[in-house]
């Protein structure tokens, strides 16, 4: 898949997650807070690490794994080629 659709479909499978832990699961903020948000960060390195992105460079094509997060920056596992994208986790002014 193209890294814009890597990082929409991450970014909708934790607000999924989210919804789903606190409207389906319970009433109780403290259950949302112990479960919940490890549930986020769970679902967050998984997708990062076990579901690739296509990479960028036409002759290549090969997998492509998320490094970095400010910015977002996707490495080729099969030519290097680092493709730097304009989104950011978290503020950017945060670290400098």
């Amino acid at each position: 898949m193209p890294v814009g659709l890597h990082i929409i479909l991450g970014f909708a499978l934790q607000v999924g997650v989210f919804l789903f832990v606190v409207f389906y699961l319970t009433d109780s903020m403290l259950f949302v807070i112990i479960v919940g948000f490890p549930a986020i960060l769970l679902v967050r390195f998984a997708y990062r690490h076990f579901i690739p992105a296509r990479c960028e460079v036409d002759v290549c094509g090969g997998i492509a794994f998320q490094k970095g997060s400010r910015p977002l920056y996707y490495e080729c596992s099969t030519c290097g080629h680092v493709h730097k994208t304009r989104w950011y986790e978290g503020s950017r002014s945060f670290g400098s």
